[in-house]
């Protein structure tokens, strides 16, 4: 079973890495564009289908259309360029056509995979896409055309009927009767067969041309797996086009090519190119009925898409219906048809036509992949190397949308289009009129899909008129449904079960009234913890200001409920007097003895009796008497500590610049080492000391925990049969090592010294502890003496090198302590000098070393809030103190943000007076509060006066300012360090 988890909560690990792997692919590169959601990249709306995908091009289009030529976007995880400059959409289309010349699924199916698709021109590459493409060119030159439009014009006269008959029986849907129109137009000039879609209820190539556009799980399963793995498209090849639709096609080839031979009938239409093709090729069956197919979708689907959104248009706008119909009716013959020439040099029928495309383009964007590397302009001066493989996709949708190139874009005016104005001519050189794409690729059956559209347009407008009926939504909205390729059976269940699992719970504060932000789909309301874009504190701070009058917020980290309880009484609730209901940190289920036999000894991670037993154990050992007794030991350190300070001054000024939290680190490295183990850590000596690297090891877990939240807020259930591994092997060795050699030291040389150390060795007499279990106690005093100490104390010395006024006061106050002891400051004076305790106080209210403090509630309860206010917490919910936000609340700290560390003096009541309003708690409170925090307000002290008594602070020019928090550290320490000069004071 430990297995089994094991592999599970690595392959997640491994998951979570892979997707978020290409995360900075773009920013590495300098090329702007909006952050990729996790599994949804950029583009979420082709899975969740919640709303149409061009909306999500729209969005990143107008936000980076003004910034650069190009946005760095994702596919799921996939890095994509979406090219956005009409001049480089030319050049990926035409320029450079030799870069960029195969679509971007030419991989993902084959000939043995998929006959029919696998042989269609769109899909294929290279030599074999120009042979094809070489083929079915003949086939729609301007003789054929023309000779295929009387079977067109046999079709529109069968619309016209079909219309006449429905006309009395109410409103036509317009999408289905331009559906039928196109149906029989391309399956009587492909198959010289009669489709009956005017006649049939369900004909069945009707049926069967809609299966074969209808969305389905290959085609999701398609969209999902080379997102998120595009190497795949080489190894598994989809199959677009089923068994039974293709077996339907290459019959109707075949039975179509047999009538033909057999009657000996010559009829000139695509039929009739693919026999003589046949012949001199030597095409098999199933390579015609591909070609069948292939006209076949290009003339059904988006032809009767261009027609129906151009009545729309005509309906919507009655004057243009009125100058069209002019036009066509001036245009006909005596018995009311039109010719072939005739309609095609129609002037406002073009453009009503293009200007219908270029609103609704049949491609809402094309997408090319990057076959030769390529250098594409980013922006003026700045250019960004395009890689072999990468999709770049270019948004029709949107640029034909684009007021710049557009004036009015939303306005249907076909006088854009006018011959005088340039026709359509002057916006394709420009590269914003794409709505058959450009260049060699250029969409073949375009003549042939205006001509029948025409042809359509023409029965319909001279016969009737049109107008939009109560039933059209307005304005019309596009069905994300029928707009992308969407799941169905098993795709669906799978999709919908990951997106249940996901959205779970976020209904949770609802039911219990507690006010939240809504959270969003992997993120949750806490992004930053899966981004790492800035410190998740900044998430929580949101949190805190967006529901400034609730004294407690409901939100979610991922999918995991959480309570934000911001009431100072709540939160004195919570720590002191409702102990008993949140008595173990939110921590304590992650480890056990098994699997992190150190880390799980450390009180902070127990709770129950067994946090009872341990922290009893310890309790002694800081004890003012002990703690007096290793003042001393502080002594030799800072000692060591000015010498190493000193020898970093360079020779010409005298001032030594160094990495703050680096050099206190050292610092107290070298005293809770000797507190602890009785050794000398020697940090301020030796390069890389081991003590020092074991313990930066113990410290530096933030990727395990950052993985430890990631799955238990998936998943809480998790730590109840698997906990995690802090603490590496070689450094849990190494501390006991340590410990039994400290201890063996001692008693053989029968050493009496009141250190830590001293104390554990009485509890092992008394208790007969384990080696383990003493080490597990050092541990913990070495891990709290050594991380937290160290940051307060690099944050203390930062905030008086910020502020010399307070930095002078201080060190006369240090002299004369010293004067008045002597030349000395005892341990006495240290505890009791006023300004210091007030710098440590304010630092640690204006540099909080948490984002926020988390206890788990253990017992359902209720919490009264103001105006007696209840709310209810479940068993097991994790509940947030947020102490950063607090300390930076005017309402608690008048001007927050100022550094006045005599908001503490006595006089003002001091830290106790914030403590007993439930708004300063930086060591926490109540019967968890920190066991160390003497030890620790002590050892900061002492470091605090041997350097202000001897150096001038001042900041380094290599610390960034402002600050901004880190994200890849679990505390809150600035990007980049805090550097600080220390200058000798004569």
């Amino acid at each position: 079973m430990f297995v089994t988890v094991t592999l599970l909560v690595t392959a997640l690990t491994f998951v979570y890495v892979y997707l978020a792997w290409y995360r900075n692919y773009w920013t590495k590169r300098n090329v702007p564009g909006p952050y990729p959601r996790l599994l949804l990249g950029n583009f979420p709306s082709f899975i969740l289908r919640n709303r149409p995908f061009v909306e999500d091009f729209q969005d990143i289009y107008d936000e980076f259309r003004s910034k650069a030529n190009v946005a760095g976007v994702f596919n799921s995880r996939q890095p994509a360029l979406l090219v956005m400059k009409p001049e480089l959409i030319k050049d990926v289309l035409i320029k450079n056509f030799k870069n960029f010349q195969d679509n971007e699924f030419a991989d993902s199916i084959s000939k043995e995979s998929d006959p029919i698709f696998g042989r269609n021109p769109f899909m294929l590459k290279g030599e074999e896409w120009k042979e094809k493409r070489a083929e079915v060119t003949p086939a729609f030159t301007t003789s054929r055309m023309k000779a295929l439009f009387p079977f067109v014009e046999d079709v529109s006269n069968r619309m016209k009927q079909y219309i006449t008959q429905h006309n009395t029986q109410g409103p036509i849907e317009t999408r289905e009767l331009c559906a039928k129109y196109t149906t029989d137009v391309v399956s009587s000039c492909i198959f010289a067969a009669d489709a009956q879609s005017f006649t049939k209820e369900k004909a069945e190539i009707r049926e069967m041309g809609r299966k074969l556009l209808e969305p389905n799980f290959q085609i999701l399963l398609m969209f999902l797996l080379i997102g998120i793995v595009p190497a795949l498209k080489k190894l598994i090849k989809i199959s677009f086009v089923p068994k039974d639709i293709e077996q339907f096609f290459t019959n109707l080839m075949e039975n179509a090519v047999a009538y033909r031979e057999k009657n000996n009938e010559k009829r000139v239409d695509y039929l009739d190119h693919l026999i003589s093709l046949r012949s001199k090729k030597q095409l098999s069956t199933l390579d015609m009925a591909a070609h069948g197919v292939t006209f076949f979708i290009d003339g059904f689907e988006t032809s009767s898409l261009a027609m129906c959104f151009t009545l729309y248009e005509l309906a919507r706008n009655p004057d243009c219906q009125s100058t069209l119909r002019a036009e066509l009716m001036n245009a006909r013959n005596e018995d009311g048809t039109i010719d072939y020439d005739s309609l095609l040099e129609l002037p406002y029928l073009d453009q009503v036509l293009y200007e219908a495309l270029r609103i609704w383009p049949p491609a809402a964007f094309l997408s090319k992949v990057c076959t030769i590397p390529t250098e594409l302009e980013v922006s003026e001066g700045k250019t960004v190397l395009v890689e072999r493989g990468i999709p770049v996709m270019l948004p029709v949708w949107a640029v034909h949308r684009d007021a710049e190139y557009f004036e009015e874009p939303k306005r249907f005016n076909p006088d854009r289009f006018a011959p005088s104005n340039g026709g359509t001519k002057v916006y394709r050189e420009k590269g914003c009129f794409l709505p058959f794409g450009d260049g060699p690729r250029q969409c073949l059956g375009m003549r042939f899909a205006l001509m029948q559209v025409k042809r359509g347009l023409f029965e319909v407008i001279t016969k009737y008129e049109i107008s939009i009926n109560s039933k059209t939504k307005q304005p019309l909205q596009l069905d994300p449904k029928t707009f992308i390729i969407c799941p169905v059976g098993a795709g669906v269940a799978f999709v919908a079960l990951v997106y249940l699992f996901l959205t779970w719970e976020f209904g949770f504060w609802e039911k219990y009234n507690v006010k939240g932000p809504k959270p969003k789909l992997l993120y949750g309301n806490i992004p930053y913890l899966l981004t790492k874009k800035r410190h998740f504190v900044y998430n929580h701070d949101q949190i805190y200001n967006d529901f400034k009058n609730e004294p407690v917020v409901g939100y979610y980290s991922i999918r995991t409920p959480q309570l934000m309880v911001k009431d100072p009484e709540l939160i004195k609730e919570v720590l002191s007097k409702g102990f008993n209901n949140f008595a173990a940190n939110d921590f304590s289920d992650t480890v056990d003895e098994k699997s992190d036999p150190l880390l799980a000894r450390n009180p902070f991670s127990l709770s129950g009796e067994k946090w009872k037993t341990r922290r009893a154990e310890i309790t002694p050992g800081f004890t003012n008497n002990r703690i007096k007794a290793m003042a001393h030991l502080m002594d030799e350190v800072c000692e060591r500590m000015i010498r190493h300070v000193n020898k970093q001054a360079e020779s010409n000024s005298g001032i030594a610049s160094l990495d703050a939290k680096e050099l206190m680190a050292k610092y107290t490295t070298d005293v809770v080492a000797s507190c602890i183990f009785g050794i000398d850590a020697q940090s301020f000596t030796k390069e890389n000391p081991e003590i020092r690297l074991m313990g930066k090891r113990i410290m530096n877990f933030n990727f395990v925990v950052q993985i430890a939240l990631l799955v238990t807020t998936f998943c809480p259930s998790v730590k109840r049969f698997y906990k995690f591994t802090f603490v590496p092997k070689d450094a849990e060795q190494f501390f006991i090592r340590i410990m039994q050699d400290a201890i063996r030291y001692r008693k053989e040389n029968k050493i009496n010294r009141t250190d830590f150390l001293d104390h554990l060795l009485q509890l092992q007499d008394r208790k007969q502890v384990t080696d383990v279990d003493i080490a597990g106690h050092g541990v913990s005093f070495f891990a709290d003496g050594f991380e937290t100490s160290s940051i307060v104390l690099t944050y203390c010395l930062y905030d008086l090198a910020k502020h010399s006024t307070i930095q002078r006061e201080l060190r006369d106050d240090i002299r004369k302590a010293k004067e008045s002891g002597g030349g000395s400051i005892s341990y006495e004076q240290l505890a009791e000098m006023p300004l210091l305790e007030q710098i440590i106080c304010e630092t640690m209210r204006i540099h909080p070393l948490m984002s926020v403090m988390s206890k788990r509630c253990t017992a359902d309860t209720t919490l009264v809030g103001p105006k007696d206010r209840k709310i209810f917490v479940k068993k097991g919910t994790t509940v947030v103190l947020p102490y950063y936000s607090i300390c930076f609340d005017p309402e608690h700290y008048p001007d927050p943000q100022k550094y006045d560390p005599n908001r503490f003096s006595p006089e003002n009541g001091g830290s106790k007076l914030y403590r007993d309003r439930g708004v300063y708690f930086p060591f926490g409170d109540g019967p968890r509060m920190c066991l160390g925090m003497r030890f620790a307000l002590i050892q900061v002290k002492r470091a605090i006066v041997e350097i202000v008594e001897l150096f001038s602070l001042s900041v380094s020019s290599k610390t960034i300012e402002p600050f901004e928090m880190d994200p890849d550290m679990f505390m809150l320490m600035p990007k980049g360090g805090i550097w600080l000069d220390f200058k000798p004071i004569a």
